[in-house]
């Protein structure tokens, strides 16, 4: 997923430079926004799945969404999954069935996303609400 997003990031910004005015956001795009936040615990959800659902290129999905939202569609679904995470082990679930149900491949992908996120690691951070 990072390398897509970072793939879809590069075409954007060569396929397009000279469309930086535009505003404001289409209806698809806060769709998309809003798929984002409900699918992300879905494994293996990835912004071509998004960008279909939205009837959109994966390429003009990923160039509207940094510019509305300043991030890439990949780091937004890496948040909503870390998010989710977060909220979860407040409650203290076991991670690694934590990791699957916020849609990670496994305990050690979700460590990864997390740790770079919140500067914590999973257990770390679930130590503070113990």
């Amino acid at each position: 997923m990072i390398i897509e997003g970072l793939a879809l990031d590069l075409a954007a910004t060569v396929l397009s430079p000279d469309e930086l005015n535009e505003d404001p956001a289409p209806e698809w795009l806060q769709r998309a926004q809003e798929l984002i936040d409900d699918m992300a615990a879905q494994p293996g959800i990835e912004v071509q799945s998004i960008a279909a659902e939205v009837g959109v290129h994966p390429v003009s999905l990923a160039r509207r969404y940094r510019r509305h939202y300043r991030q890439s569609p990949a780091a937004a679904i890496r948040q909503a999954r870390a998010d989710r995470a977060a909220g979860m082990m407040a409650r203290g679930s076991d991670l690694a069935s934590l990791a699957a149900d916020a849609g990670y491949a496994d305990q050690s992908h979700m460590t990864r996303d997390f740790t770079s996120i919140y500067g914590l690691t999973p257990a770390r951070y679930r130590a503070l609400f113990r």
